[in-house]
């Protein structure tokens, strides 16, 4: 697979761009903010769609655009992977799932109520259908 698309990043950067977004605002001298503070997303990785090739993915490909939003959902009475987190499109056709080599983190801060997007950021019809769909996917 070609490095360039897989551009994962690691979990001590993330973490370490976790705690240092302001996440808990107002804290400081026990005070809340007046104003809710802009909701910033932070990129997390980019990886291909796994499993594309065996669910809606490929009848889907017409249909989907760079740029366009996923949503994401939680599987965890998933028989194959506890961690799994499954891609839809908006209107709730499955794509496929996170890879299972990165699905930790983002399983565990869902799973904690966090908030996780995730946008499509490649589309290549000519490649192996296991390879046709990259996203993005964001914390925020």
């Amino acid at each position: 697979m070609d490095e360039s698309i897989d551009k994962t990043i690691c979990r001590r950067d993330f973490l370490g761009a976790l705690l240092a977004t302001p996440l808990l605002v107002g804290l400081s001298a026990g005070t809340v903010a007046a104003q809710p503070a802009a909701r910033e997303t932070i990129p997390l990785c980019r990886c291909l769609v796994a499993g594309f090739q065996y669910h809606q993915g490929p009848t889907m490909l017409p249909q989907l655009a760079v740029g366009q939003a996923l949503v994401l959902q939680r599987e965890p009475a998933n028989p194959y992977d506890a961690l799994a987190i499954a891609v839809h499109t908006q209107t709730g056709t499955k794509l496929g799932y996170l890879p299972r080599r990165l699905n930790e983190i983002p399983a565990n801060l869902m799973d904690g109520g966090r908030h996780l997007t995730a946008s499509i950021t490649t589309l290549t019809a000519k490649a192996p259908t296991w390879e046709m769909v990259e996203l993005e996917l964001y914390f925020g």
